[in-house]
């Protein structure tokens, strides 16, 4: 008898179900597979063999506009369970891309700086000194507040509307949750409990057609987590003035440290000055090789 295979589709946060699953079924029954939904830098997986395929049992696929591709190929009696990535930008109104980074493996693979604020980026573009944009960062939130109010509905909405498209939802989880839980460290970097919490959701609605999933408990999930959940290492800070309004209890902008990567944990202040100084000296590397043309 040929093992079933179960295919788990989606971001990094997919991939540590896929080893949970992986860690908790047996071999010779299941073979569990992850696909990454997304372009990794410098990292390629290799091809989905026909095999793979046609055995497959199962599919979670994290709702993405980027479909698993060779839902095709699958077996058409093959159920497709589909569940939301998490995510929120409700702690970080600022949130941007950082066109000010650089990527440097291994300790950076994803840049210094990937999670930048887009306030501290127009300063950056308008010419300001380091300790100009650092001042007034902290200083002028009435020159550059944003709607808290508004952006908690356009954030309910998005998070209700991504829900409606799949079978395991989360929403109302973190609705209901988020001011007396950690539940992020960063807008896509969610929290052992957040992850947990989906990993719960998936397990239950995985074992009305693979049973063997609903004897997958809580200790197996902290088992997989204390074995590698790498989600921690990089916490972004949450502005005081965000903290104050969502009244979130657990954070404290004074005593809170952020992880970077692989340096040592630092203050709030301490990260934005390091990302202003850091967005700063990349913007001139780049400017300086533009002119010398060595691009």
């Amino acid at each position: 008898m040929h093992a079933k295979t179960v295919i788990v589709y989606g971001n990094c946060q997919a991939e540590f179900f896929s080893r949970l699953l992986e860690s908790e079924l047996a071999a010779d029954a299941h073979r569990v597979i992850y696909r990454r939904s997304f372009d990794h830098p410098f990292e390629e997986q290799p091809e989905l063999v026909r095999e793979d395929l046609e055995s497959c049992s199962l599919v979670f696929e994290q709702h993405d506009r980027a479909r698993f591709p060779q839902r095709g190929l699958l077996p058409a009696n093959c159920p497709t369970i589909i569940f939301p990535s998490l995510d929120t930008v409700l702690f970080w109104p600022f949130q941007a891309m950082n066109p000010y980074d650089k990527l440097d493996p291994p300790v950076f693979p994803w840049g210094h700086f990937p999670y930048a604020d887009r306030i501290i980026l127009g300063c950056i573009d308008k010419g300001m000194t380091p300790d100009e944009i650092l001042r007034y960062y902290l200083d002028d939130w009435d020159a550059y507040k944003p709607d808290l109010k508004r952006l908690f509905e356009v954030e309910k909405a998005r998070l209700f509307a991504r829900d409606g498209g799949c079978q395991v939802k989360i929403a109302n989880y973190f609705l209901q949750n988020f001011r007396d839980k950690r539940l992020f460290w960063t807008v896509n970097h969610p929290s052992k409990a957040m992850t947990a919490e989906l990993y719960r959701r998936l397990l239950k609605a995985g074992s009305v057609f693979e049973p063997v999933f609903g004897e997958i408990d809580d200790d197996a999930i902290s088992r997989s987590f204390d074995a590698e959940y790498m989600l921690e290492n990089i916490s972004v800070p949450i502005h005081p003035k965000v903290v104050e309004h969502f009244q979130l209890s657990w954070y404290d902008a004074d005593h809170e440290l952020h992880n970077f990567s692989a340096a040592p944990p630092i203050s709030y202040v301490d990260y934005f000055s390091e990302l202003i100084r850091w967005s700063l000296a990349v913007k001139q590397e780049k400017q300086d090789a533009v002119s010398t043309g060595h691009m």
